[in-house]
């Protein structure tokens, strides 16, 4: 590989520009926002035509990492102009990029593939990379957005290759940003040990991202340990130091979105009798989200309505559950449907309505498994299970034991760090006792016939 090349692909994942005594990154350190946007708006007062583009593009990335998504797409545009008037391939591709990852965090999946699609089509042919800085940063997009339509495999196969390319060249910022997508996508799947491994990479490189990446891997590293923590309690204290650095530095830089998934993140780590200050915490995060058009409000209203459930108020749960449920819809985003599912189920439990709660735990079931999220699947299996068991129907119930089973070995073993682990192996010869229960009571009940 070329020198040339090599120093290309270096910046191939940076999000940001860099400028010799550039004062942004240490205002947005200072969390000092009004500051920052006076900076860009004096250089965009001052541009001239060679560094018109330079300056619009770094006016939408401010915008972006303080969640400002449709400022930034009014500059990526401008950008995008700016470059088709240079016939400029690589500025057209890396304004495509920023107009993708400003739509996607508004939650427009389709039309951000769009211009991401169009990012990768002109920057390479024939299957070879041209223009690495345009590619690597769209490919990575695309497959972040894949996982939130539900496409698990697909998104792990453009993060992976992507990810790799950082990785073998040592470009840092790809290494951050790709390792925290990976990092979140092994975390649903139940897969602790890569989850770890890519977080800890990711926040070991995080000072070369930009701050909202930076927020980003906090969160998830907080989401490891709060997900560590309700399996075994052991976990607990290191669950709520993490989250109480991700969301001081949130709100430290300013950080809207990070800061709102700190809270419900917090939230979950109060006690469930504790309906005010989890309330007040929850309403605060969807508040946040719906203000500025989140792609995350819909499962923030829906986490409204899982605390008012809780606290047996279940109009309101039901309303705000079922709000969320819609905004999900609207913006097609499949990545939560299991867990917005269960809240439904929980629901009808509440409601004393059975056959309804089996009816959205099923539905649960099936769009864990589409999306390989083994653990939601697991849990909603095994509900099921003790639902058919309480109402005598044993060979359901057995059925669900045993495809509960069947997704608890394959979370074993598709990890192998956890193969050891004491919570799942104890579950699983609990299932296994559960299913010997349940055959001896289906023999005695075919006896009786």
């Amino acid at each position: 590989m070329n020198k040339y090349l090599s120093t290309l692909l270096t910046v191939i994942f940076n999000t940001h520009f860099a400028f010799a005594a550039d004062q942004l990154p240490e205002l947005l350190e200072k969390g000092e926002l009004v500051a920052a946007r006076k900076v860009v708006a004096s250089e965009l007062a001052n541009s001239n035509k060679a560094s018109r583009w330079n300056t619009l593009m770094r006016a939408a990335w401010l915008e972006d990492v303080v969640s400002e998504h449709r400022k930034a797409i009014e500059y990526s545009n401008q950008a995008l102009e700016v470059a088709a008037q240079e016939n400029d391939n690589f500025k057209t591709g890396r304004s495509l990029c920023w107009l993708g990852w400003a739509y996607s965090r508004l939650g427009l999946y389709d039309l951000a593939l769009q211009f991401l699609d169009n990012a990768v089509e002109l920057s390479s042919k024939k299957g070879q990379i041209e223009i690495p800085m345009v590619w690597g940063l769209a490919t990575q997009e695309i497959g972040a957005i894949y996982f939130k339509q539900g496409d698990t495999n697909g998104a792990l196969n453009k993060l992976q290759s992507t990810y790799k390319l950082a990785s073998e060249l040592g470009v840092d910022t790809g290494i951050a940003e790709g390792g925290t997508y990976l990092a979140e996508i092994y975390l649903e799947q139940g897969n602790f040990g890569k989850a770890e491994s890519f977080a800890t990479a990711a926040l070991e490189k995080i000072d070369s991202a930009g701050p909202d990446i930076h927020g980003k891997a906090y969160i998830i590293a907080s989401k490891i340990w709060l997900n560590k923590a309700k399996l075994d309690s052991i976990f607990h204290i290191q669950a709520n130091k993490h989250i109480k650095s991700a969301l001081d530095f949130c709100k430290r830089r300013k950080l809207p979105i990070c800061q709102a998934e700190a809270l419900i993140l917090k939230s979950q780590t109060i006690p469930e009798n504790n309906f005010n200050e989890r309330h007040v915490l929850v309403a605060e995060a969807f508040e946040i989200l719906a203000n500025k058009e989140s792609e995350l409000r819909g499962l923030a209203e829906a986490e409204l309505g899982r605390v008012y459930l809780e606290n047996n108020d279940t109009k309101l749960a039901e309303f705000y559950i079922k709000n969320g449920i819609q905004v999900n819809k609207e913006l097609f985003r499949k990545v939560d449907r299991a867990f917005l599912n269960k809240q439904l189920a929980n629901l009808a439990e509440k409601n004393a309505d059975s056959e309804t709660q089996k009816k959205e735990l099923v539905k649960t079931v099936d769009a864990a498994l589409q999306s390989n999220l083994l653990p939601q699947a697991l849990e909603a299996q095994i509900k099921l299970s003790e639902i058919h068991e309480k109402q005598g129907f044993y060979t359901a119930s057995l059925q669900w034991s045993s495809d509960a089973q069947k997704t608890l070995q394959k979370i074993i073993t598709e990890n192998p760090t956890q193969q050891e682990n004491p919570t799942y192996q104890n579950r699983l010869v609990t299932l296994e006792e559960r299913s010997v229960v349940l055959s001896i009571h289906i023999k005695r009940d075919n006896s009786q016939l």
